[in-house]
């Protein structure tokens, strides 16, 4: 059975699943990701990852916007305002959570 097929989890296992999931998958494990925190990149492998954190940042927030175009419901409208707002913002304010 795959777990496309099998009966959906109650709200409590399926939030249990999504955490467990999410701990293993988090960037943080990523090996790049470890050796920059221990101080093992090169100058080189360092700058291609700010580069690409940029990239992806200047990115994410172009795809909210598209999607909020695109997008007629007021609450997903909210939600995804906020997102942009949260994404463009300096680093201190990143740290804001959306609001339900």
């Amino acid at each position: 059975m795959t777990e496309l097929s099998r009966a959906p989890l109650p709200k409590h296992a399926f939030i249990d699943w999504l955490r467990r999931k999410g701990a293993r998958r988090y960037h943080d494990h990523h090996p790049v990701h470890i050796r920059m925190h221990e101080g093992r990149l090169t100058k080189e492998q360092l700058q291609a990852w700010v580069l690409n954190r940029f990239y992806h940042q200047t990115r994410t927030v172009r795809e909210v916007a598209a999607s909020l175009a695109a997008t007629h419901d007021a609450p997903a409208d909210r939600i995804e305002t906020e997102a942009i707002a949260i994404l463009s913002a300096p680093a201190e304010r990143a740290l804001v959570r959306l609001a339900p």
